[in-house]
């Protein structure tokens, strides 16, 4: 449950807390944290509070592109759309990981609800779905059914769902 998730990361940084070493704050479970918040309460300001405890921590590449992505949905969703655009940004800056298709997806979603230009929009949902994404409402309803980002999308989430029936017998 969401409840004793919380509970167990909160455990984890109060841990690291008595360690005394450099860290101060157990990465991956603040993350996590700010996550729950954004995603299970949809409480995006306690989300920017947890999340903003390790903004300056040192940490590995793909834990910093999961931060800024979530850092920029939170600042979205508390309407604060040019910061959010500049997390997003900044995510993509970084090498590319596991969550570089989010940090596209939610760029795209950020400029849109900026009212930016429909190419740069359209470029940024194509990366999403390039990175591996499965497609969404709002990326076909973007791009069209015809886009071959899309049609790509489409067939890889196709073959993976007729493999898996294949494998489940």
């Amino acid at each position: 449950s969401r409840a004793s998730a919380k509970e167990a990361f909160t455990i984890a940084n109060e841990f690291v807390l008595t360690r005394n070493d450099k860290s101060r704050f157990h990465i991956g479970s603040t993350i996590e944290l700010g996550r729950l918040a954004l995603d299970g309460d949809k409480d995006a300001k306690t989300a920017t509070e947890y999340l903003n405890r390790i903004k300056d921590a040192h940490m590995e590449d793909s834990d910093h592109v999961k931060l800024l992505v979530l850092v920029g949905r939170a600042h979205m969703a508390l309407g604060e759309i040019e910061v959010a655009i500049s997390q997003l940004t900044r995510a993509l800056s970084l090498p590319d990981s596991p969550d570089t298709q989010n940090a596209h997806y939610e760029l795209a979603i950020a400029l849109t609800r900026n009212k930016a230009d429909k190419h740069e929009i359209d470029i940024h949902f194509e990366k999403a779905l390039d990175f591996g994404m499965d497609p969404t409402d709002e990326i076909i309803e973007a791009l069209g059914e015809r886009n071959m980002s899309v049609m790509k999308a489409l067939n890889r989430q196709y073959y993976r769902s007729f493999n898996n029936q294949a494998e489940s017998g």
